[in-house]
């Protein structure tokens, strides 16, 4: 009879509160070690990143080149060339041009590195190009 007077007298307790879920620990062998798929999206950001850089910089270098020689060409041809032809040297605001001496703005020198020499510059422009604003330059230059 006493085993029941104590059960009676014990104090009720409290509801069981929820456990957190047991989370069984990581292999060793595994543990930090990344999956394969994981360094394989690692190694195809990195190359894209090592590859893509360098195109871009590349791809704007030569478009700014290109514009460059364009606008270039477009000044000689407009400023410095006479009736497609040229001298030797030139001040850079030129005031003074100068074959085998001192010439008017509408001498041109026809031999190296005067007309040919710049005609020649045309044409490997245009080669290298296609555009045909070199071609045509060359062609005056002939």
């Amino acid at each position: 009879m006493r085993a029941s007077v104590s059960a009676a007298a014990a104090p009720a307790t409290a509801p069981a509160r929820p456990q957190a879920p047991v989370v069984p620990p990581l292999e060793p062998a595994r543990c930090g070690a990344p999956s394969a798929v994981s360094l394989h999206l690692s190694a195809a950001f990195i190359l894209l990143l090592a590859c893509s850089a360098p195109l871009d910089a590349a791809e704007a270098l030569q478009r700014a080149a290109v514009e460059t020689m364009a606008r270039a060409a477009r000044y000689f041809r407009s400023h410095v060339a006479a009736n497609g032809g040229y001298l030797w040297l030139y001040k850079s605001d030129l005031s003074r041009r100068q074959g085998e001496g001192i010439a008017s703005p509408t001498t041109i020198w026809v031999q190296p590195p005067g007309t040919p020499s710049v005609g020649m510059a045309f044409l490997r422009a245009y080669e290298a190009t296609g555009d045909t604003l070199y071609l045509n330059g060359a062609v005056e230059a002939a």
